[in-house]
């Protein structure tokens, strides 16, 4: 895979404690693994990944906002998502 993009690593996770990846950037297949094992995510189909609590909430409708990633491509056999944002 050859992007100018950084990938965002256990590293950058660790570094303060919170999940702050950004709209449009990969996370590194670490990082996809722990989201995955930490609760059952709420959607992992159709190169869809939503992680399992809600992050926050849609106040105008009431509906629950989860981080979302969409599969991008394989290297050397390991998964990597695109953090596309908050959606229900």
């Amino acid at each position: 895979m050859e992007t100018k993009e950084k990938i965002y690593t256990s590293q950058d996770w660790e570094n303060d404690g919170t999940l702050k990846v950004q709209v449009g950037q990969m996370i590194a297949p670490e990082v996809f693994r722990q989201l995955l094992n930490c609760v059952p995510p709420r959607t992992y189909r159709n190169g869809i990944f939503q992680v399992g609590e809600p992050y926050s909430h849609d106040w105008n409708t009431g509906k629950a906002l989860y981080k979302t990633f969409e599969f991008v491509k394989t290297v050397d056999d390991k998964p990597y998502y695109r953090y596309v944002g908050l959606k229900n």
